[in-house]
């Protein structure tokens, strides 16, 4: 009976001690050879002579009267220190809570947890150590991106999670490795006690320290000396291609650095500096950038001085070329087509082969048009170029001369509306609410008033405050009365259909205050629509001098309501203020033009269908475009391109084809649209030599000489038919009942006819 007794006896202790020496990893049991692994190293030393103490934590999260430290160590190579941080709380709080709460506050910081019936596991920790913000993980080829420093495992095999960047300190794992847990609640710094709980079944108390030190490979690793982890900001990775979001090209800080280029990604992601990113640290751009444009695979950067033009890839902003001397100093730059572009200097305008990028010795109009050119257009068969002091340049892109001087001294600004006028905002003093609207095609200048004075640009070399809408036709101008005024507004101006400019009243926009809270914030350099997102971008800065422009701010304005839908404040990589001085916002072009008018009935009368209801292009003006138009079959039909509009011509009853080619932009595409003639029975052609017909800038009479008998019908520009007389040979007819706009007027006369174009004034 004794020897039953001790049996029983020596198999309780036996049952006791083999429970006693159960192992686990965060509180969760395991056994056979993992519980072998774990068992041969549930304890670790601290580095000799390691001082460390609260008082050196930098990074703390959180508020209260507790505290407590958190250590990570990676025992990745190249890791030379264990991290400390530090966390504030009252009531109870557990090793959870801290490590979650500083994963989420610091940006470095990210996490893999499980819910499992054992409480949160920490699986896997990650430590973005370059700061590039390229926190994504892996799990059998699935990218799992990290939000707010969390990523949910999901009961998924923890040794099958790695990092997308190869360069943070990242391990996840369990059987291969794992993060063993130690705490201390005396406070000792590092923590050397092995945890038998899990994170969420820890509970802090106030001066306790936790620690996680990574088995990896199941071996034991000692702390490393101890380090305080800081607050640094995340600069994130450039994106592969720059395409969704747009660019700001930047004068930047004049002495201090050359101009530059960010860009601001669609889900708000500042990339800072990304011209010298993208090409191993070298700066590239010229001084004071002021001007830039994207056409087709190039992003052309203009500057005053130094390499005064950049060709980048628009994809990706590796550099293509630089250019030190293009003619003068850099000022603005219109691209015609694939072959050439029109650059803007200090002295004149000079012609930029766009095949190999290389600049003509020869200003265009020779060296009476040299001087200070400003900003540059291009519609139809003209370029507009803005000349400081005297007014604006007409060139002729298939001759490349300057074939009209638009006079106007108090000339600063140039854009192009959607209907394809041209629009030079002129004026002096305070009173700059002056705007010449251009015709594109007779080249005549009407003057119109801005309600309010435009914010000019200091210099030519500053781009005007002035853009057109894409959704509409529409422009919208930056204003304030002076530097010293605090109303320093947006004023959108609505066009109607005689191209008359009318303030849209439900347009309401004020500028917020700065950051002292008195004064409102002023735009610096010009606005621009994002056509992916109909938001017009506003760039400010700080009123005043010196230091004041270290703050800046992008504002995303709504083009209904003037509405500020949200603000971006641009700081530097190191997270502090910085003098950008942006110039100007620059889209991507991601969008191919569509063909739209597929067919066209002339029923006899001619059809005018601008190029806005011939293509559509999301993210280009149509009226900038290119457009060639051919008719298969000219005894029935003719086709002329206009300014910003294609002026189909009846000739015979009949049908044929028209051929489009469109180059939006140096986006391009070809397309037929069918042409058909009905109640016309023969035309025998156009004559042009003996019809004359003046002036094209109408006021009330129009006169006629050279039809002998014949007939006269003046069209608006939606072609219906407003005014028709007869003509007897040498005619003067009265207009002066017509509002005034742009008409299309049809001469007949015999077999004959003409058209042409003009302005009622």
């Amino acid at each position: 009976m004794r020897k039953i007794f001790t049996f029983l006896v020596l198999l309780f202790c036996m049952t006791c001690s083999l429970r006693a020496e159960v192992v686990k990893i965060q509180g969760i049991p395991v056994s056979g050879a993992l519980a072998t692994s774990v068992s041969a190293h549930q304890r670790i030393a601290a580095a000799e002579a390691d001082a460390f103490s609260f008082d050196d934590i930098q990074f703390w999260v959180g508020e209260g009267e507790n505290k407590a430290a958190l250590v990570l160590q990676w025992n990745a190579e190249g890791e030379t220190n264990a991290l400390v941080w530090g966390y504030r709380w009252d009531g109870n709080a557990t090793g959870y809570d801290m490590l979650t709460a500083i994963a989420k506050a610091d940006s470095h910081l990210y996490a893999l947890i499980d819910n499992t019936s054992y409480g949160y596991t920490v699986a896997g920790l990650g430590y973005d150590v370059n700061g590039d913000g390229n926190q994504v993980l892996i799990y059998n080829g699935e990218e799992v991106p990290v939000v707010d420093g969390l990523v949910d495992a999901q009961g998924r095999d923890y040794d099958d999670w790695t990092s997308k960047d190869e360069t943070d300190y990242w391990w996840a794992g369990w059987y291969n490795g794992y993060w063993s847990y130690y705490v201390d609640d005396a406070g000792a710094l590092p923590p050397t006690g092995y945890s038998g709980l899990g994170a969420s079944s820890r509970n802090l108390v106030n001066g306790c320290v936790d620690g996680w030190n990574y088995a990896a490979g199941m071996q034991t690793f000692d702390w490393k000396p101890l380090q305080a982890a800081v607050s640094a900001p995340i600069v994130p990775a450039l994106p592969e291609t720059f395409t969704d979001g747009f660019f700001i090209q930047n004068e930047d800080w004049l002495g201090h650095a050359n101009g530059s280029i960010n860009w601001i990604g669609s889900d708000d992601t500042v990339y800072y500096n990304i011209d010298e990113k993208a090409n191993d640290g070298k700066e590239l751009m010229g001084v004071t950038s002021e001007s830039a444009t994207l056409y087709g695979d190039y992003y052309l950067a203009m500057s005053k001085q130094g390499n005064r033009l950049v060709v980048f890839d628009a994809k990706t902003m590796k550099v293509i070329k630089t250019l030190e001397q293009i003619g003068g100093d850099g000022r603005d730059l219109v691209v015609v087509d694939d072959n050439k572009a029109y650059l803007g200097t200090s002295n004149g305008v000079f012609v930029l082969n766009m095949t190999d990028f290389t600049v003509s010795e020869a200003n265009i109009g020779g060296e009476d048009y040299s001087g200070q050119i400003g900003q540059m257009a291009k519609v139809g068969k003209y370029a507009f170029a803005v000349k400081s002091s005297v007014g604006v340049y007409v060139i002729d892109i298939a001759t490349d001369e300057i074939v009209k001087t638009i006079e106007e001294p108090n000339i600063y600004g140039l854009t192009v509306s959607n209907d394809g006028t041209v629009w030079a905002t002129t004026g002096s003093g305070e009173a700059k609410t002056n705007v010449l609207a251009i015709n594109p095609v007779t080249l005549e200048a009407t003057v119109q008033q801005l309600p309010y004075p435009i914010t000019s640009p200091w210099f030519a070399w500053m781009v005007d405050k002035m853009c057109p809408s894409y959704a509409e036709n529409a422009m919208f101008y930056a204003y304030d009365g002076s530097w010293n005024n605090t109303e320093k507004k947006l004023c959108k101006l609505l066009i109607d259909e005689n191209g008359q400019l009318v303030e849209d009243k439900k347009f309401n926009f004020t500028m917020p205050v700065d950051n002292n809270g008195e004064a409102a914030q002023i735009s610096y350099g010009t606005i621009r629509i994002n056509p992916a997102t109909d938001e017009l971008i506003l760039t400010t800065t700080q009123d005043g001098y010196g230091a004041n422009y270290s703050n800046n701010w992008v504002h995303f304005v709504d083009t209904k309501t003037g509405e500020i839908k949200r603000t971006i404040v641009m700081k530097n990589d190191d997270g502090e203020n910085y003098y950008w001085f942006p110039a100007i916002p620059v889209m991507p072009d991601n969008e191919t033009p569509v063909l739209t008018t597929l067919s066209v009935a002339l029923e006899g009368q001619e059809v005018v269908v601008p190029f806005s209801e011939l293509f559509t292009d999301a993210d280009n003006q149509e009226a900038r475009a290119a457009v060639e138009v051919s008719v298969t079959d000219e005894s029935v039909a003719k086709a002329v391109v206009e300014g910003a509009y294609v002026r189909f011509i009846p000739v015979a009853e009949g049908t044929t084809d028209a051929n489009v080619s469109i180059n939006s932009n140096g986006q391009k595409i070809e397309g037929t649209v069918a042409v058909s003639v009905s109640g016309v029975s023969s035309v025998s052609g156009l004559a042009e030599d003996n019809v004359k017909y003046y002036p094209t800038a109408v006021s009330d009479m129009l006169h006629v000489a050279g039809t002998g008998a014949g007939v006269l019908t003046v069209y608006d520009l939606a072609g219906v038919a407003v005014k028709t007389c007869s003509l007897q040979g040498n005619d003067a007819v009265d207009l002066s009942g017509l509002t005034k706009g742009h008409y299309i007027i049809k001469i007949e006369f015999g077999e004959n006819m003409r058209i042409g174009k003009i302005v009622k004034l």
